[in-house]
């Protein structure tokens, strides 16, 4: 992975109570948001401020109905603010999987908030940029919203990476990054089910706590 991706991916960890963060040194992304159907939340769910890691973050709704909602920050005393679109999933009757929430947020748009957003004019037609990532695809991984703590867990790309490997999750390799496929439902099981052993980094979750209750 390039110098810079694991600053990227530890201010990730900090800016997301749903992000796309990871402990280790490589990205994972999905061709598609993970998750089939929107995950709704009411405006107090979110309210007030949140900090975790040294970052206080707001959250607004966009368009509840979609999932779509939206962290906000301040950064060096700028600004920030990056989209997030919140999916669940919940297994097939008879699988060992579990209902799941999951956070996606589109490369691209992780891009923009940072500033290195592609010259998508310019990029390949194949939709990757010169970083090697593919600004349409989705960073992604689980989320737990529990009273007045928002917990989340990265994707583990060295516990998915066999799995692509091996043809049981569609995808490719791109050095120790992992991109997945389209998830049908049996993919979605299998991940929520750890029929396969736990593929989020469960040892390391992102934990904020609300401080400020509107």
């Amino acid at each position: 992975m390039k110098p810079n991706a694991i600053k990227r991916f530890a201010k990730l960890a900090l800016l997301l109570t749903t992000a796309a963060f990871t402990h280790g040194c490589a990205y994972i992304t999905a061709e598609a948001p993970v998750g089939d159907q929107p995950v709704h939340l009411a405006t107090e769910d979110l309210a007030g401020a949140w900090h975790g890691d040294n970052v206080t973050i707001t959250f607004e709704s966009v368009d509840v109905a979609a999932g779509r909602y939206r962290a906000q920050w301040t950064e060096d005393g700028i600004q920030k603010s990056l989209g997030l679109l919140l999916r669940a999933y919940t297994p097939a009757e008879g699988s060992a999987g579990q209902p799941w929430r999951f956070w996606n947020v589109k490369v691209a748009d992780f891009q923009a908030s940072e500033g290195t957003a592609p010259d998508l004019d310019a990029a390949e037609s194949d939709g990757e940029d010169a970083s090697g990532e593919r600004h349409d695809h989705y960073y992604w991984g689980r989320f737990r919203l529990e009273g007045d703590r928002l917990v989340a867990w990265a994707p583990s790309a060295e516990r998915l990476a066999p799995l692509v490997t091996n043809g049981t999750l569609p995808g490719e390799l791109d050095g120790d990054n992992v991109r997945l496929g389209p998830l049908a439902p049996k993919h979605l099981d299998l991940i929520t089910s750890n029929a396969e052993g736990v593929l989020v980094d469960w040892e390391y979750p992102l934990v904020l706590y609300r401080i400020i209750q509107d």
